[in-house]
């Protein structure tokens, strides 16, 4: 393996540990809605100035590309939502890791293969196309797998920040 595209998977592997730490901090010490100034923030970051022209150059010349995140997007979080809450049920509480593994791994399978064929399918031989629907699964595959143990985190911390919560509306004048 080259020493570029290994300094690459470790920066990515990187980049996600601290992006679940970060969730994790900012949900101790803000709660629900510090999560939800959080997804917002990432979002400005992500379409930031410095990369609004590539961004329309990508969105401008594949309209396919935002049509397929759209669509897997919310085709996968609806069955994601779902899957976890059954699995929730038939295990009757227990193994989280179980609930968040499945739903996610299943979701993120119906994430990559609508994104890939609606975005992708056309565009690449057939075997490049399959490759990169592999590749794409797997990494969110993984991310699955190293979430895990940041959502028992913030399991732990949830009785802390729900109390946390509760006495800030308590305080709230009426």
């Amino acid at each position: 393996m080259e020493t570029g595209i290994l300094s690459n998977n470790l920066l990515w592997v990187g980049f996600v540990l601290i992006d679940l730490s970060l969730a994790v901090i900012v949900y101790r010490f803000f709660g629900k809605s510090g999560l939800y100034v959080l997804i917002v923030a990432s979002v400005i970051t992500d379409v930031s100035d410095f990369a609004q022209g590539s961004m329309a150059t990508i969105f401008g010349l594949m309209p396919r590309v935002a049509a397929g995140s759209m669509v897997a997007y919310l085709l996968s979080q609806h069955h994601d939502i779902f899957a976890f809450h059954f699995w929730k049920d038939k295990t009757k509480g227990r193994f989280l890791w179980l609930r968040n593994c499945a739903s996610t791994m299943v979701s993120q399978a119906i994430d990559s293969v609508i994104f890939c064929a609606i975005a992708l399918w056309g565009l690449f031989d057939t075997n490049t196309w399959l490759q990169i629907l592999a590749t794409t699964y797997f990494l969110k595959w993984f991310v699955a797998v190293i979430d895990t143990p940041f959502i028992y985190l913030a399991k732990r911390l949830s009785k802390t920040v729900v109390a946390k919560e509760a006495d800030i509306t308590l305080i709230e004048p009426q």
